[in-house]
């Protein structure tokens, strides 16, 4: 019983299927933990620096006003009267 169960070739396509996938797996698994706190450690750096940024309205220096127009429509004062 033993020596045909050991010349026997049934199956044996499934169980390399099944080690390879696991290793496949492995490598994976071992992959994505190496990567994952250099890639935190970035994103958190691209944050700090995204988030000191300072944003402005205008971008050639103050906006000049066109003639007849009263007042700037980026200015968030209301309007006095």
């Amino acid at each position: 019983m033993s020596m045909s169960f050991l010349s026997d070739e049934d199956g044996v396509v499934q169980v390399d299927w099944v080690v390879l996938t696991a290793a496949g797996l492995g490598f994976a698994f071992a992959a994505v933990s190496i990567v994952t706190e250099p890639l935190r450690d970035n994103s958190n750096a691209i944050a700090r620096v995204i988030g000191a940024m300072e944003v402005g309205i205008t971008f050639g220096g103050p906006a000049e006003a066109e003639p007849g127009v009263d007042e700037d429509p980026l200015d968030p004062t209301p309007p006095e009267g």
